[in-house]
């Protein structure tokens, strides 16, 4: 019974020891694999955020040739100040109106204002807003921008596409709406739109009915 109850022991502890080597042959296995999928991710990341760093300076750029205030400061929380907070300013746009405070950190290594000849230190104090009201701000102001680029490089309508607006609006005293005068007329519906303003503009036409939100326009005979 001893010599089997040995037997028994001296089994298990070989088990035992196979079991820890294929334990330990896995976990090293394991551990290599994460090593390469987190040096993998480092890299994919620093490309993505090389990608991110160069809109935002290209972005600000962009921002700046329309006008709007734009600069940079040090981070003097980072270790070595080697961290740039690269900002838009809040600011009172005489184009796109109110403008919310949004900044971005870059290494300098990655961008390094001071080699460039557009952009300017600034001491401006972070006003608290989080990444989400940035990026709200962010989507605020480019609306503005579209829809003001729109209308300031919208081409005006002619005189000959206004005569004939105006023409078809004198051809009869009922209103019409832009749909109306689009049919009549040829003229996308933009361009009508824009006729219609123009006559309103110099006091040629007022509106003669509304129906839901629909304004039908008449010749104005004042």
């Amino acid at each position: 019974m001893k010599d089997d109850l040995n037997k028994i022991r001296h089994n298990a502890d070989q088990i035992l020891e196979e079991v820890k080597e294929e334990n330990t042959d896995k976990i090293k296995k394991m551990v290599a694999e994460t090593k390469n999928t987190a040096n993998h991710l480092k890299q994919v990341s620093g490309h993505l955020y090389l990608e991110r760093n160069q809109l935002v300076v290209q972005r600000l750029r962009m921002y700046q040739k329309l006008g709007i205030t734009v600069g940079y400061k040090i981070d003097q929380e980072s270790p070595e100040s080697d961290w740039l907070v690269w900002y838009v300013l809040e600011q009172d746009h005489k184009r796109f109106g109110h403008i919310g405070q949004m900044g971005w950190h870059i290494h300098k290594d990655e961008f390094d204002p001071e080699q460039t000849d557009w952009i300017n230190a600034i001491n401006q104090r972070y006003d608290g807003h989080t990444t989400e009201e940035k990026l709200k701000r962010m989507r605020q102001l480019d609306r503005k921008i579209v829809k003001e680029e729109i209308e300031y490089t919208r081409p005006l309508p002619t005189s000959e596409e206004v005569e004939k607006v105006e023409q078809f609006l004198e051809s009869s005293n009922q209103p019409k709406s832009i749909g109306e005068i689009t049919k009549h007329t040829g003229l996308p519906r933009d361009k009508a739109k824009e006729c219609v303003e123009t006559l309103k503009s110099g006091n040629k036409v007022k509106i003669g009915e509304t129906v839901g939100r629909t304004h039908l326009w008449v010749k104005n005979s004042e």
